[in-house]
């Protein structure tokens, strides 16, 4: 785990409060004991080389390893308290992006347990481990293998998220069709279960896919109901992402009043729960939308402000969208070779990253731009780029506009 000083630390504390759960005070008592003996010792045989901008590094591997083996001979005698205290272990290890002894863990504990409850919880994180790590035909598979069980056990909460995982995995890979398929398997175990963030969660992934296909109207209704069921105590930052997508559905569905209303609502928010990443996706999305207003003021203002928080945090696939909408507002303007520069930005970093629909959409606004200098020929074949891209990722609606639109010119 490349973690920070201070991560570090705050790694261990997790780990403490879950031997405090699992095990007791006189386990801590010697964790901490041998702890502050070593860490004496080193301190006076290697001051220098411990010793930094961020202070003494307090928090090794041997720590870890060391308060596990305590625990392990604790527990070594209740099967079901060893089992949990693993699982707690792994979702401690995934929140500080250990995937490599999660999936260690994981491992070990799967050769161990003999219930096929278990069994199936242990391939439902060695999924996740997985596809945090981008390995997404060994995520598949463990998913899959997960979801044989919960079939087997009739666990329809079980089977929901196995199939949204499986849909998620498809997502990342840009196969719109493969996902949708798969969240609509797993919405389908709906009125089976009473898990309210599950099927949330499964509609919202249904919603952002229907976007990705070009179903703008149908994803704006999955979000608008979703948003109408909520549960008072929704995360913010979950209702948000609900309005944000819901607001660019209006958009591109060509209800721009609405898109307006929502994605005001969306930044007002954003600002209230003081998150700027969902604030800078906001006003991105609203800025492109004030485009289809003839606003471009407000739009550059917007855009300006998205684009500085997005370096800030430095989200390359945004600052390549923004790119492009800067684009759209300077061909709107008539400044075509500062228009083109920036798509060539877009274009170039969107490459980079394999942001397959972003991708897309830069061809698109490079076709528009081709059209107004009355390059047919360049116009053709930027569309025929965006086809490429947008058959690759089973983006059914956008395949059939861009089709339209090539037969058009001939």
């Amino acid at each position: 785990m490349n973690l920070s000083n201070t991560q570090k630390n705050q790694f261990l504390e997790r780990l403490l409060e879950i031997s405090r759960e699992y095990g007791n005070e006189e386990i801590i008592d010697r964790f901490r004991h041998v702890k502050s003996e070593r860490e004496k010792y080193l301190r006076e045989q290697w001051k220098e080389q411990i010793t930094g901008d961020e202070g003494p590094a307090f928090f090794r591997d041997v720590d870890f390893e060391h308060l596990r083996v305590l625990l392990y001979n604790h527990l070594d005698s209740e099967p079901d308290q060893y089992f949990q205290f693993n699982i707690a272990l792994v979702k401690a290890c995934i929140q500080f992006s250990g995937y490599e002894k999660a999936q260690a863990i994981l491992n070990a504990l799967l050769d161990k347990v003999v219930s096929n409850t278990k069994q199936a919880k242990v391939l439902m994180l060695l999924g996740k481990v997985a596809l945090l790590r981008n390995e997404y035909e060994q995520s598949t598979e463990y998913y899959k293998r997960a979801l044989s069980i919960h079939d087997r056990l009739q666990n329809f909460r079980g089977i929901a998220s196995a199939y949204n995982n499986l849909g998620i995995i498809a997502h990342e890979q840009w196969q719109a069709e493969t996902g949708k398929m798969y969240f609509e398997k797993a919405n389908e175990q709906s009125p089976k279960h009473d898990d309210t963030y599950t099927k949330m969660f499964i509609r919202m992934n249904l919603g952002i896919v229907n976007i990705l296909q070009g179903y703008y109207e149908k994803a704006f209704r999955i979000f608008e109901s979703l948003l109408e069921n909520k549960t008072e105590d929704t995360n913010p930052g979950i209702k948000l992402h609900l309005m944000i997508n819901q607001g660019i559905s209006a958009r591109d569905a060509g209800n721009y009043a609405q898109a307006i209303k929502i994605l005001s609502a969306a930044k007002k928010l954003s600002v209230e729960v003081k998150n700027q990443r969902l604030l800078a996706l906001s006003k991105h999305g609203h800025a492109e939308t004030l485009i289809f207003l003839d606003e471009l003021d407000k739009c550059e203002n917007e855009l300006v402000d998205a684009f500085k928080i997005f370096s800030k945090i430095y989200n390359r696939n945004f600052i390549a969208d923004t790119y492009r909408v800067f684009g759209l507002v300077h061909i709107e303007r008539g400044q075509y070779e500062l228009a083109e520069s920036e798509i060539q930005i877009s274009l170039r970093i969107n490459n980079e990253n394999g942001n397959i629909p972003n991708l897309a959409e830069a061809y698109k606004a490079y076709s528009k731009l081709a059209k107004i200098r009355g390059d047919i020929a360049r116009q053709r074949e930027c569309l025929k780029k965006a086809l490429a891209l947008c058959e690759t990722m089973q983006a059914t609606k956008r395949v059939e506009q861009l089709q339209g639109e090539l037969a058009a010119l001939g």
